[in-house]
């Protein structure tokens, strides 16, 4: 099943949204996310919280390793509550 351009979209806010959530629960800010991650910049990781910035797996690795969960907590929510 070939999933639609607003359902991929929706999966990416999804996404950002865990990472907000996560970031938050870290007590870091974007910028500092962002440094941990290598982008350098708080706007970076605000696009990938927003879901405008499409992940490839090493960002989300790298993410998942920052905010020290696994990456199925990103991908799916497990064990966020």
């Amino acid at each position: 099943m070939t999933r639609t351009t607003g359902e991929k979209l929706k999966q990416y806010e999804e996404i950002g949204r865990r990472i907000r959530l996560l970031r938050e629960r870290a007590d870091l800010s974007q910028e500092e996310l962002g440094k941990r991650i290598g982008l350098h910049s708080a706007s970076a990781v605000c696009y990938i919280e927003q879901g405008a910035r499409h992940l490839k797996v090493i960002d989300l690795i790298e993410i998942a390793k920052a905010l020290r969960v696994s990456v199925d907590a990103l991908l799916r929510g497990e064990r966020i509550r």
